[in-house]
This record gives C-alpha cells, structure tokens and sequence, in this order.
C-alpha cells in the first residue's frame, strides 16, 4: 500500500478506500496469473490504475472511482442478468449504439451499462480429456486467479493470447440452466480490443522462422509438390497464397481440426492445408476469406479418408504471416480487382436467387402435388440476427426474412454471440428456396465449407441457449440418419409443435425431450421417419465435404414439396375433419337411385345424418397424431388430448380371430403416436329441399353441425411414454414369460430324463421364493418376511444373484468384510378381488355413475406389492353375483368395461380385506328391472386391471345373442343383448320446434354431450348378414356415442326386444342401454338387401316357402328367383314434393288449404303376385323396380311420364284378363289404359325375374289368422272360402 501512497499523495478518504478494495481485488484474482517473476500486487494495482486512466482519458492523479474490479468467478455466482461495460465510450456514444441495437432487433431493450474493469489472460480454451491431457477445442477463455470464462472476440490477434490485459469493451451474457443438475455458464463477448497491462516484450528470434519468405512456393507449385511420387523425408516447405476456403473446427474421435484452402486465382491452382496442432487451432479465428498470408514448416502427409491423398498439414514448428497482398508482383493488380468486385458477385447472385424465386412461383402451380428435386446456390451473405428459431437445433432468422441452419456443422462454440441483433456474415453458405412449408421461404444452410463470422455483438439484453446436438432429438437423428434438409427442417417443426402442445401440463420436458434416444420426441422421429421414404443419402465423408472440387455435400441437393407427413394438433385436426367434411359434402351422392323420384319428406330424410370418413393415410400429407390418452367422465369416451384440445377415440385391439372393443385401462395416461387411423365427421343437418332439382341451392339449408372423432386400433399405435399402469402391465408380462420359459425348461428336462440342479439356497428359501414369486398372502397375514430365509447367494448362479439379497446373505458378506447396502423399504400392501363382467349400464345425462353386473371370483386377496395374474385360482373359487358402482372419477374405467372380460379390482396402501366386501344394493338411478343384489361401490382412487383379452374368458355366460336369436326369441317383451353389424343408420324426425345439438369440439366441460337426436339403425346378424333387426335409439337422455356408423359391428346390451302388430320383430333403447362398438365401420352406406362393402357377404337366396311358413326363422333380407304372375295393381303418378298430393299441368291441385308448390315429382308403384314353385307371394315395387319390369326404353319412358302430367295420376286394376280404369272421366277405351293393359299382361311383363326383397308382412302365427273371404266358382257352383293373408316383400332391385 505503500507504493500507492507515494504515487498518489493526496488522495482523499474515498481514494484511499478504493485504493484498498483494488489492491485486495488484485492480490485475490490477477496475482494468481501475473506469470512475471518478481510481480507484486502494488506494481499490478498501478499498472491497472495507469492503463485505466489511458482508457477513460483521465489524468495521472485522477483515479476512476466509479468503476469496480469484478472477478471471473463474482460474474458466474451473481450476475443474473446480461450486462456490459464500455470504458471507451462516452454516454452519447452509447446512446447510439443502444438505439442502434434496438432498431435491429424490434421488441428489445438495450444491455445496461456498468462500470466494471476486468482483467485476466485471453487463452486458447482446455479441458481435460478421459486420459487427463489437455484437450484444445479452438475456444477462447478469459482466465484470471478465480476461475475461466468462455469469450467471444470479433476479430483475434496472435498476439493477444497468453498476455495479461485489461478488456474494456465487454457484454457478459449469463446462461440458463437446461435441466436439473447442470451448470449454468455464461461467456463474454469482447467488442472491444484488449489494452496490455505491461508494455510488449522484447521480439525473440524464432529459430524456426525463415528469415524471408522468397522460397515459398505458389499454390500451384505446391500442387506439383502433391503430385509427386518420390519426394525427400522431413522437408518443410512454406506456401503463400489467398484464403479461399476456411473450415470450420471438427472434433472427431477426440481430435479437433480444421482446413484451409490456398489459392492463386491467376493461376487457378489451389492447395489444402491440415491444421490438426492443438496449439496452433487458434489460426481458425485469426483468419477470414480473402486475406492474403503465408504459412510455412508445413509437411506432406496422406490423408487415408481422402483416398490416400496428399495434403499439406502444420507441424509445431509451422507459424502464421500476414501478407498486405500477393507476394508475386504481377497478381497484385487482379487480386486487388477480384476485391473490388466481390460485392458486385453479391448482389448478382442475390439477383439470381430473386429470378429463381419468380420462376418457382410461376410453375408452383403445375408441380404443386409433386417432390422436386432442385441444386442450391453458393452465395456470400451479411446480415442481423433477427429471431432465434430454435437454439438446439442450430435455426436461426436473419434480417427478418431468410432463414440460417447450422445443424449441419460442428458448432463447437455452440452458437455464442448468435443472439438477436448480432451482426453475422457467411461465406460459402447454400441458398435453398423453399425447403420447407414450415419455416421462412429462403433458407441459408451452412456446410463443413462454410465460414461463419461476427460482424457485431447484440446491443440488447436477450438470453443464451446453447446449440447443443444431445439435447435436441431433431440434430440427432439428423446425425444417425443423414437426413435431408428438408426431412430435418420438418423434424424439427414436430419436435418444437410437441413440446408447445404437451408440456407443461401433459409431458414435462425433460421426459419430452431428455433421456436415452432423445425422449419421446425421439421416439416418435424414429417411429414416424423409420417408415415413411425420407431423403436419406450416403454417409458423410467430410474431407471431401471440405476438400473435393467441385464441392460436394448433402446441401448441394434439396428437395421441394410437401413435408413427408403432417402431425396437426387435435384443435387443428378438428378443423381438417370440419373443412373436409363440409368441402367434400355432395348432397346428390347422399340420396338412394330413387331421389329425383321423392317427395320432399322423403328426400330430406336421407339428407338429416350422413358420415365422411378420411383414413389417414389418405390425407395429403399422411397425418399421424401425437397426444396424450384420457377418458371424460361425462360422456365416458376414451380421448387424445393435448393442450390446444381433445378429440374422441373409438378404440379396439386386434384380437386371435376378430378385432374387439378396448380392455385394457393402462392406456389411460399413455403418451401416443397413432400413424393408422380413420378420421370421421358424423353431418348433421335440417333442410327444406322442395325437390331433387333445387339440391344445388344452400339457402333451403336451415341449419347444419358435424361432430369429428377418430376411429383406431390400439395395436398399430406406437406408446411414446407409457403410463405407470402400463409399465407395471409390461414387467408383469415379462415375469410371466421368464415362468413359462422356466417351466418350458423344467418340462423338456424331465422328458429328457435328465434333472434341473437346484441349488442349496432354493431349497432352504423354498417357502420364501414361492411367497417372492407369487406375490400373494392370506388374508389377514402380515405378508413380512421372515429372518435368516436364505443363504450364501453366491451358490445360487447367476437367477439367484438378481434375486434381493436376504438378511442371512447379508450378515454373512459382512462377516468377510464387505459393505453390504440398506435392504429396501418394503412395498405397500394392497387388496385385490377378481371379477368377470357380465353387463353395464348406459350412462345417462344428469348421472354421476353407472352400474356394472358383474360375478366376484373368490374373495379378497392381500399382495405385497403389485398384483400378479391369478387367473387359475378363478376355476375353484365361488362366485358371487354382485353390482358395481361406479360413480364420479371411476367413471373413467367405463369404456374398458366389457362381458365376458376379466378384470383385477385393486385397492392400493391397504392391507384390509374389508374394504372390498360387499354390501346390500343401493341402486345409483331407478329404472331397472333386476332384482336386488350385493353392491360394492368403487373408489375412485382404486385401480382396474385388464387380466386377458375377451376372446380368452367364454367360461361363463354373459347373454349376448346374435341377430338370429333375437329375430327367433318366443318371449315377446324382455331385455336382451346381442352383438350385430349396422347396415343402415336413419335419423328421425324430430319434434317440431326441438334442435339437436351436436358440438365437434367443446371448450368447456359443461357441453360435451349432445342431445335431442333419435335414430334407426339396421342391424344384420355377423354370420347371415340377410337376417336383420332394427332398432330405435333415442340419444335424448344419454351422451351420444360415436362409432354407430354403417359397417361398424356393435354391441346392444339391456336393449328391449319388441313385437309389432305386423309381426315383425324390432329393438329399443332404454334407460339402461348400453352401445359398445367392438369392431369399426367404414360409413359405407346402404340398403341391408344390397351387395354392399358394409356386407361382408351377399343376402341367401331363399324360396319363398320358407318365408311363408310361419315357423321358420326371421329372415328378413333374401334374394329369390321367381316368375311374374300378374300385374296385380299400377299407379301411375305425379304427386307434389311439398304437400304430396296431386301434381298437375305444372300445379299443385290441393285447395284447402292451398298449396302454391310449383315441383313435382313422378312416382310409379305396382303390386304384383310372384311364384318360384314353393309358395307365392305379393311384391310391391317402386319406382326404379317399375321400370325394370314395365322393360320400356328411355323415350317410352319419358313420354309416359309426360302423358300422366297432363292427367296428373292413373291407375290401373288387374282382375284376370280384364282390366278396369279407376280414374273417374277415363275410360276403358282410352288409349293409354289400353296400352298398359296390354303391356303388364303381355310376356315381356309376365317373365322370370331375379328379386332382392325384405319381408314386410309375415304370415301370423297359427291361432291368429286374419284371414280374408274369397270367393271361387266352378261350374256352375260358387264357393266361400277363407284365405290367409299373402306373404307381402317389398322389393329393392330387379334384374333379369
């Protein structure tokens, strides 16, 4: 302190205390790195003192009291923030670079300013290897006596490393932790150049230094040198050119390198150089492009991953010199106008890139559809950082419009000062047009030939995330597949539109994104690019990536077109389903052949529910989805959820012999990726069409809704981070599996005659291991284990040794001195019942629960831990019929709840088997007809498990029925289930005034069903797809199903089967109903009788004796072969679409009251007998069966239509061969009654035709004949007679 004194003698009470703070701040951080001899703290504070006042233009007794000597170490423990010091500047100096910095980058504050000094020595960057040498990464570091930092510098000097200085232009950016665990390290960006602290050093002669560089060779006397075969060992040679090429830095199996390319433009010649010394990686930061220079003790060596070529590499004994420009006198013009004229290169390949532009815009619209292969363009660029797209992955935005990847370099600074309003500048990087919907149309992709420089450090405080290969999965599968620009550019999007759409609230990031093989963004890069045909091209070869001319690398290629898949959100996958269905929406195609011939019920009938289904690989692009898989207590529906929405699932696995519906509950939970799907939007509309012909006309459409889920199978879905349910399922199938291999083994020994040995421990722990293995204790035991159970684990081999160590084992390993670990807390206890489902109920509006029959397979069981499978102790237990009640949350296990499943009821952190007994019934809602039985409600906390797929657990009976049971049940009104294929599905009219309300998407809880919707489906039986029912659902009271589409095989459970007065047999919904869908429809629509896709087969061909006795079985679709008897009735009609009563002479004749309807449309019905030799039968057909049996041609049949306009209808009776005209002031005379006459009873009338009929009207049973009296003569003799009714068909198609 001494020496201070002397040197300032009248410093003030405040200088003295600063004086003091600097020389403790000295002797602490700079002292440590001085490296003088002799150098003492006092000689150090004045030198500080001294280059201060140099710095900040003050005089010699002024000392700077407002700044403050700060440590390498004080800026890691406590700057939090970014921050900057400029000693140089003045304050209006600073105002103009903040201002400047904020209008680069909008939205941004400026760094704030402090006084700080920091010194310490600017040094290459080491860390220690595996082996602990040091390792060079061409990094700098700022080091002073408290520890190191990383720095950034705009433009290196040589001469700067290694000497201690004082930086007075610096910006500290602080970084973020990424994750839990690792260090938080920020860097310093040195905008300014260093000010020594100690004069320079006297210049040492550099015995390896050539006193001039006369003997250096050109760049292309060099490449003669190359070319050689035969050349002296140990020559080193010096080569002067200009830089053309610099590479980035590589580090490769543990070695860091980069290179260089010298050239002679005047001569076209050029010569890479290998630097691979740690020292001398410096030089990558000391060069640019362009500059002229001169590198000597350089050696020839093979480069064996070149081919085995020769190249120059440095040695240690190699230095660097700067050259003012080529040291032949000849090249010096032309090299200074190859200078000049590098912008004017700029700004025509920008030119260039404009006309490419306009050219793509020009035929996008031809080869919008198809991939297109394009070259890119090598281009020099400058410009801002704008916008960090996304750090990991090496994405960057410049100037607001152009796009930077780096993923396919080595950024070994990982991406320091490449914060927004950076100024950067690129030489050698690809202009790629359009790679990419989903990033900015020009894109700037750096290769290994692509030179990345700092042009200007961010004036604006914005964080630092590292570019870092590990922790984005996008740059590691780039790396692991060699992707395409474009293939990456997309993985890259998905990864970024996961993380926004799961985490926080479903995924957290660390399990998104962290982990081994990159989490499960990783997973689903490697499930979705493994199967779809990606742009995978040849590994890698960076040398001549570096080296090779021409240049050669995966960028110089690039396709355009459409992403190899889409991944949307469920909000925007709701939106596709919605813009499809309404966009594909045809109301012509929704009609039957009949339309232009209905009325104007009857044609908007069809129009009021029909379904668009999209599988998606169909959708261009394929769509697979990423969520996370739930179900709504409400409506009781499995859903994909993420947090932009949800949409409903109708989900079933793949079963031995058919698909059925979902079992298994540790799906909920599960993280997913569904790649085959079927996306379907269920229409709901209200028109008021008057006809056929006003169909293109939208006003007449009142109101229209859709509602869009998603159909799937859970076995072609990929889990992407299972739940804790499944991964517990998953060991459970794995212990099984090791149980059977073992008793595989045991079984093959004894057949072979041949003993398994088993050790002494098994035998002494024989009781313990069955108690381990099987998991499972009594009731009412403690489930402990218990003291000195086994033995010396070393005997046991290698089954035993990933056995848990028992305590004998363990006193025994510490008597020899081992240290033996604490044995692990023992699992909870839990309760279990096994139980097989026989029914459940619907669930209905305004319930918080459901009641599922079900019969209980033994009693409770006690477990230490997780329950195992015990299904063989079901066959010897009793069981017990008894009611579950689920009620709010354990709604949730609703749509896993099947007959005939087998099912785990767990009761976790308890060892009381009470808590599973069960209890008189309490019934959650009124409205069934069961007798009482014991209920067992369910906590909601409780656990389900799935035991075995349905087709496996037939061992006692659950009432399902087919279609053909239910068509030939005796009993008249009863509840039955039974299982059936829709064929048909019609909604009802609803009541006047009432609006169905159907919601896609909801976006509260309180409107997630849809009410006031009635409809009819036609259900066909699975094996005889011609026998089949109908039933009526009313959705009014009940959340709507989704799934009940044509084609889609259903399960009816507690419905009520029904009678007509006609006889025939239909089925409705109750309360208590419940629809299961166990196999998924294609919406194909159509008649039953039809030859449909929904059909699996065609209807049987039946004789109509078979229909008409009434003892045979309801078949209510057939097809027969029969023979026209008579004509027995035809009508002939134009009727009005509106009212349906007689259109005439362009009119409607209705008069009270009036109708002003101006359409009409033309109807034909006819009644006719046909025999096939076992019976006969009265079919009435329509309008297009009419023409196919009248057999007229097109003219004959629009010239009929228009002889009835002009009478409005007619109607003709057959009685035998006389016919009679009904028609009032017709006659039997008239022409056209004469005409029809003849032609029904003509031959070509009268003829074999082939019949598609559905039963209208059976014959009633015996006992309850409606017969009707006819009367017979013969002779002259009349009798009286009764006669049953006739079987009456209604017929669909007529052919020949």
């Amino acid at each position: 302190m001494e020496p201070l004194l002397r040197d300032f003698p009248s410093a003030s009470a405040a200088e003295l205390l600063w004086l003091q703070e600097v020389l403790v701040s000295v002797e602490r951080t700079v002292l440590p790195v001085a490296g003088h001899a002799g150098s003492c703290a006092g000689g150090l504070v004045l030198a500080v003192i001294r280059t201060a006042q140099r710095a900040l233009g003050l005089r010699s007794d002024t000392l700077p009291l407002s700044y403050r000597l700060v440590s390498v170490a004080e800026l890691l423990a406590r700057q939090r923030t970014p921050c900057c010091s400029h000693m140089t500047w003045s304050t209006a100096q600073f105002r103009v670079w903040a201002q400047a910095g904020e209008r680069r980058a909008a939205g941004r504050r400026a760094l704030p300013r402090d006084n700080l000094l920091l010194i310490g020595r600017l040094m290459d960057h080491r860390d220690a290897g595996p082996d602990g040498a040091a390792v060079h990464d061409g990094s700098l570091s700022l080091r002073d006596g408290s520890g190191a930092l990383y720095c950034e510098v705009l433009q290196l000097s040589p001469d700067w490393l290694g000497r201690l200085m004082l930086f007075p232009g610096w910006t500290y950016i602080p970084q973020v932790a990424m994750g839990v665990g690792q260090e938080a390290r920020g860097y310093l960006e040195l905008s300014a150049p260093p000010l020594p602290l100690h004069p320079d050093p006297p210049m040492i002669p550099d015995p390896g230094a050539p006193p001039s560089l006369t003997s250096a060779m050109t760049p292309q006397e060099a490449t003669a040198l190359l070319r050689e075969r035969s050349r002296a060992p140990g020559v080193r040679v010096a080569v002067w050119g200009q830089l053309s090429v610099l590479c980035p830095l590589l580090a490769i199996a543990g070695r860091t390198f980069f290179c260089l390319t010298l050239s002679d433009r005047h001569r076209g010649s050029s010569v890479p150089v290998l630097v691979m010394e740690p020292a001398l990686l410096v030089w990558q930061r000391c060069l640019g492009v362009g500059d002229w220079l001169a590198v000597t003790g350089l050696r020839v060596c093979v480069l064996r991953s070149w081919g085995r070529r020769h190249v120059l590499c440095v040695t240690p004994q190699s230095r660097l010199h700067p050259l003012d420009g080529p040291l032949d006198t000849d090249t010096q013009a032309e090299g200074r106008m190859e200078t000049d004229t590098q912008t004017d290169r700029r700004i025509e390949t920008q030119a260039q890139a404009e006309t490419e532009r306009q050219a793509d815009r020009q035929t996008d619209a031809l080869t919008h559809s198809a991939y297109r292969h394009k070259r890119s363009k090598i281009i020099d660029y400058k410009g801002v950082v704008s916008r960090v797209l996304n750090a990991e992955a090496g994405l960057y935005e410049i100037d607001g419009q152009v796009g930077l990847c780096l993923a396919y370099q080595q950024v070994l600074n990982c991406g320091r000062g490449l914060r927004p309003g950076a100024e950067i500048e690129l030489r050698h990087v690809h202009f790629l047009f359009r790679p990419s919907p989903h990033f900015p149309l020009t894109m700037l992709c750096a290769c290994l030939r692509t030179t990345l420089r700092l042009g200007g450090f961010s004036a604006v405080g914005s964080e630092f995330t590292p570019f870092d290969p590990r922790g984005s999965p996008a740059v590691r599968f780039l790396l692991e597949r060699e992707l395409s620009v474009s293939d990456f550019l997309w993985a890259c999007h998905c990864v970024c539109a996961l993380r926004e759409r799961l985490c926080p609230r479903f995924v957290k990031p660390g399990r998104l994104l962290g982990g081994a093989g990159g989490g499960a963004a990783g997973r689903f890069l490697r499930c979705v690019l493994g199967t779809v045909e990606t742009g995978r091209r040849p590994e890698r070869d960076i040398y001549r990536e570096m080296l090779d001319e021409p240049h050669s690398c995966p960028l110089v290629e690039y396709r355009v077109g459409p992403p190899p898949c889409q991944s949307p959100s469920m909000r925007e996958l709701c939106d596709l389903g919605v813009s499809l269905c309404w966009g594909s929406m045809c109301l012509s195609s929704l009609l039957p052949p009949e339309a232009p011939h209905l009325t104007s019920a009857e044609l908007n009938l069809p129009l009021a529910w029909s379904v668009h289904c999209k599988p998606s690989p169909a959708l261009r692009p394929p769509a697979v989805l990423v969520g996370l898989l739930g179900v709504c207590v409400r409506s009781g529906c499995v859903r994909l959820q993420d947090q932009t929405g949800c949409v409903d699932c109708v989900c079933v696995e793949r079963g031995a012999t058919r698909d059925s519906a979902l079992t298994n509950p540790a799906w909920i939970g599960c993280l997913v990726c569904v790649q085959r799907f079927t996306l379907l939007t269920e229409r709901f509309l209200q028109t008021d069409f008057p006809s056929w012909a006003q169909l293109d006309q939208p006003q007449y459409i009142r109101h229209r809704h859709c509602r869009v889920y998603i159909q799937l199978c859970v076995d072609d879905v990929e889990i992407l981070s299972p739940s804790a349910a499944m991964s517990a399922s998953r060991r459970g199938r794995e212990r099984r599996g090791k149980r059977e291999e073992d008793r595989e083994v045991e079984g093959a020994g004894e057949r072979d005659g041949t003993s398994v040995p088993v050790p002494e421990q098994d035998e002494g722990r024989s009781a313990e291991q069955h108690r381990e293995t099987e998991g499972a204790v009594p009731a009412g035991a403690t489930g402990l284990e218990g003291e000195g159970a086994g033995r010396d684990r070393e005997r046991a081999g290698s089954r035993s040794r990933k056995r848990r160590a028992p305590s004998g084992a363990g006193t025994e390993q510490r008597g020899r001195g081992l240290t033996s670990a604490p044995p692990p807390p023992p699992p909870p206890p839990c309760v279990s019942l096994l139980l097989q489902v026989l029914w459940k109920e619907g669930l209905a509006l305004g319930t918080a629960g459901f009641v599922a029959a079900a019969l209980l397979l033994g009693g409770p069981r006690v477990w230490v831990g997780d329950p195992r499978d015990a299904e063989t102790d079901a066959e010897g237990g009793a069981s017990t019929r008894v009611d579950l009640q689920f009620v709010g949350e354990a709604v949730r296990w609703y749509p896993f709840l099947h007959p005939g499943c087998l099912y785990s009821l767990t009761a976790p952190n308890t060892a009381d088997p009470s808590v599973l007994s069960v209890s008189p019934s309490v019934p959650v809602r009124t409205g069934a007809q069961s007798p009482a039985h014991p209920s067992l409600p369910v906590s909601p906390h409780w656990t389900l498990q799935s035991l075995t797929r349905p087709e496996v657990c037939q061992c006692w009976e659950t009432g399902v029925q087919s279609v053909s049971d239910v068509l030939n049940s005796r009993d008249p009104l009863s509840l039955v289930s039974f299982e059936g294929r829709i064929s048909q599905r019609i909604t009802l009219q609803e009541e006047k005034g009432k609006t169905p309300v159907i919601q896609s998407l909801p976006s509260d809880l309180d409107a997630i069903v849809e009410s006031g919707l009635r409809m009819r489906l036609t259900v066909c039986d699975l094996l005889c797809p011609w026998l089949c029912v109908q039933l009526y659902a009313d959705l009014s009271q009940r959340p709507y199903p989704p799934g009940l589409v044509p084609g889609a095989t259903v399960l009816f459970q507690r419905v009520q089967r029904k009678v007509s007065r006609a006889g025939n047999v239909y089925c409705r919904s109750v309360v208590i109903s419940c629809l299961t869908v166990m196999q998924l429809g294609d919406g194909n629509t159509g008649e039953p009788q039809s030859l449909s896709s929904s059909s699996p087969s065609p209807p049987a061909i039946r004789h109509l004796g078979e229909w008409a006795h009434a003892a045979a079985p309801q078949c209510v679709v057939g097809q027969l072969r029969g023979h026209v008897v008579c004509v027995l009735f035809l009508e002939l009609r134009w009727t009005c679409s509106l009212c349906g009563s007689v259109f005439k002479q362009d009119s409607c004749t209705r008069n009270y009251p009036p109708c002003n309807s101006d359409s009409g449309v033309f109807q034909a019905v006819a009644n006719v007998v046909v025999e096939d030799g076992s019976a006969e039968a009265r079919v009435r057909l329509s309008t297009p069966a009419v023409l196919a049996l009248l057999a007229l041609g097109s003219a004959q049949w629009e010239g009929l239509q228009q002889l009835v306009r002009v009478r409005g209808h007619l109607r003709l009776f057959n009685r035998g061969r006389s016919a009679e005209s009904r028609q009032g002031s017709v006659q039997c005379d008239d022409p056209l009654v004469q005409f029809l006459s003849l032609l029904c009873s003509s031959p070509s009338v009268c003829r074999s035709v082939g019949l598609s009929c559905r039963l209208q009207r059976r014959p009633p049973t015996p006992g309850h004949e409606n017969c009707q009296l006819r009367r017979f003569t013969r002779g002259d003799r009349e009798f009286v007679t009764k006669m049953p009714t006739a079987l009456q068909l209604h017929c669909a198609e007529l052919t020949d």
